[in-house]
């Protein structure tokens, strides 16, 4: 068993063939009736093996149950900020900068981030274990899962992301907002304006 790099433009086939060239030599140079072949498999087909698509659905479920939980956030984000668009619109009114009421709307996305990270790695830490206990016993190299700080730093990048994703665009569209228009539909009326209402109907679809 031999692990090799393979040169830029070398492909598996073109491997193989050089690799059975060298097994034919041999087999010539023993001066014996000898049948010698190669088998070239990629790092990542020993590695993963049959539990290829195993692995993808589960991917494939996890980034399903973070983009729910990111249209939760965005859904309940949206409901706070059109509460709090007359505060909005005041300052906006008495000269406040678009940037400084986009900067004030995501003031509370770090406290999020790193409270949502601190949930979401006890969690992952408690379900990884139960995961490890009903695994299935062919897949490759599950005594070597575990969490390290390469996955802590995934985390924080995807939490970072997901709290922009869901803090920036209700901060955005209600920073770019005309302020008396707001004070008239906030002092006019209590329900949502249609702005607010259109982003809420995008993440019931979404939903």
């Amino acid at each position: 068993h031999v692990v090799a790099r393979l040169k830029p433009g070398v492909t598996v086939t073109m491997a193989k063939a050089q690799l059975d060239g060298v097994q034919a030599n041999l087999a010539r140079a023993a001066n014996e009736k000898l049948t010698l072949a190669s088998i070239v498999t990629p790092l990542l087909d020993y590695t993963v093996a049959d539990a290829s698509q195993q692995l993808w659905l589960l991917m494939g479920g996890v980034l399903a149950v973070l983009l729910v939980v990111c249209v939760n956030l965005g859904g309940l984000w949206v409901t706070r900020i059109a509460d709090r668009r007359r505060d909005w619109a005041i300052r906006a009114a008495l000269g406040a900068a678009p940037v400084r009421l986009l900067c004030h709307g995501l003031v509370y996305t770090p406290a999020r981030v790193f409270n949502g990270l601190g949930v979401g790695m006890g969690l992952a830490a408690l379900g990884l274990q139960a995961l490890l206990a009903s695994a299935p016993a062919g897949i490759p190299r599950l005594d070597q899962v575990h969490l390290d700080v390469r996955v802590l730093g995934f985390a924080l990048l995807l939490s970072m992301a997901a709290g922009l994703l869901t803090g920036l665009v209700p901060a955005w569209r209600l920073s770019r907002a005309d302020p008396q228009e707001q004070l008239k539909a906030s002092g006019a009326a209590t329900t949502a304006d249609r702005s607010s209402l259109r982003s809420r109907y995008v993440l019931i679809g979404l939903h």
